[in-house]
C-alpha cells in the first residue's frame, strides 16, 4: 500500500506510526512504573516499616531491663525509672499494634510463625511490666530482683527470643526491597508522613559493574520543623 503513496505521505505515515508507538510505550512505562511503586510501597510496609518497629521494641525492652538492674544496684532513681517505664509501655503497645496490623502480609511462613509465638508471649510481657511498675511504686528492690531472676526469663523465652529470631528475616526482607527498587528503577513516595515512619533509609544502585549502597539517611522528626532528613 505504501508503494502507491508519495515520498512525503510515506514519511508522514511512518512518523504517525512512530508517534503512536511512542505514546503506547510511554503509557506502558507509566503504568509499569506506577505498579512497581505501589508494589514497593506494600513491601515497604511489610518489611522495612515492620523492621523499624521491631528494632524499637527490642531497644525499649533492653532499656527497661537495664533500668530495673540500675535501680536494684542503687545507681538509678525509682521515680525516673517509673516514668520511663510508663512512657515505654505506651510506645511498646503502639509499636506492637503496628506490627500485628501488618502480620498477615509477612512473606514467609517462618515470619508468620515467629509473629504468632510473639503474640502468645505478649501477655507475659504485660504481666512482667505490671510487676515492675508495682515494684517501682513500692520502691521494693526485692521485688525488682525477683523480676530479673525469674519473670524476665519467661519474657525472654516467650517473646524476646522470637523477636531476636525475626529481626534477621526482616532485615533480609528490607535488603531485598532496596535491591528490587534499584533493579526496577522504582521510587518510594511516602505521603502524610508520621513519626512512626522515621528510621534509616538507604539507596542501592546496581548495574553490570556491581552494586553500590549509599550511607544511611535517617528520617527524623523535630518538634517545630516537622520531618527532615539527616545524615
Amino acid at each position: 500500500m505504501l508503494g502507491n503513496l508519495s515520498v512525503r505521505m510515506k514519511l508522514a505515515t511512518v512518523a504517525i506510526v512512530a508517534t503512536v508507538g511512542a505514546i503506547t510505550l510511554a503509557g506502558f512505562n507509566f503504568y509499569s512504573g506506577r505498579a512497581n511503586s505501589q508494589a514497593l510501597g506494600q513491601v515497604y510496609e511489610v518489611n522495612v516499616h515492620s523492621l523499624v518497629q521491631l528494632q524499637k521494641m527490642d531497644a525499649l525492652l533492653r532499656e527497661v531491663r537495664f533500668r530495673v538492674a540500675g535501680v536494684v544496684l542503687d545507681i538509678m532513681p525509682y521515680v525516673g525509672s517509673s516514668n520511663h517505664l510508663q512512657e515505654s509501655r505506651k510506645e511498646l503497645a503502639s509499636l506492637w499494634g503496628t506490627v500485628t496490623a501488618n502480620a498477615s502480609g509477612s512473606p514467609s511462613e517462618e515470619e508468620r510463625r515467629l509473629l504468632g509465638e510473639m503474640a502468645k508471649g505478649w501477655g507475659s510481657v504485660q504481666a512482667t511490666l505490671d510487676k515492675i511498675e508495682k515494684a517501682y511504686a513500692a520502691q521494693s528492690s526485692a521485688q525488682l530482683t525477683e523480676v530479673l531472676e525469674s519473670d524476665w526469663a519467661v519474657v525472654h523465652k516467650s517473646f524476646i527470643k522470637h523477636l531476636a529470631d525475626l529481626l534477621p528475616l526482616k532485615e533480609a526482607g528490607a535488603k531485598a526491597t532496596y535491591e528490587r527498587s534499584a533493579a526496577t528503577n522504582a521510587t518510594l513516595t511516602l505521603t502524610n508522613v508520621q513519626a512512626a515512619k522515621q528510621g534509616a533509609y538507604r539507596v542501592a544502585v546496581t548495574n553490570l559493574a556491581g552494586s553500590v549502597t549509599a550511607f544511611d539517611c535517617r528520617l527524623v522528626f523535630g518538634s517545630a520543623s516537622g520531618p527532615r532528613l539527616a545524615a
